[in-house]
């Protein structure tokens, strides 16, 4: 996998990490992904979080994008619980508040 901005994980020893599907496949209007839930647990804090990645199923954008943290707490089975428990509209309102890289425009000659 490319490392990009939105998708880029650190390679830290103070974190793990487990990839979970959470829907095989959520419409989004005219889009159409696969949502997969990220959880990590961080050692220093003790802490674990889940965020989201959106992967497109239709070529709509051109690489995977992450959501900010969702769910925060202190036991993995609650975070995933949260997060497989969290409907289309929690889902859609995740979607939307991630920045989605624009295509670039050719410069004016």
């Amino acid at each position: 996998m490319r490392r990009v901005r939105g998708e880029a994980r650190r390679e830290t020893r103070h974190v793990v990490s487990e990839l979970v599907e959470v829907r095989r496949r959520l419409g989004l209007g005219e889009r159409a992904f696969a949502v997969h839930a990220d959880t990590v647990f961080d050692r220093r804090t003790g802490e674990w979080s889940a965020r989201l990645l959106f992967v497109p199923l239709d070529r709509s954008l051109p690489r995977t994008v992450a959501s900010a943290a969702l769910k925060r707490g202190l036991r993995r089975d609650e975070v995933m619980r949260g997060v497989a428990d969290a409907s289309d509209a929690e889902l859609a309102r995740a979607f939307r508040a991630i920045a989605l890289p624009l295509p670039r425009r050719p410069r004016a000659r």
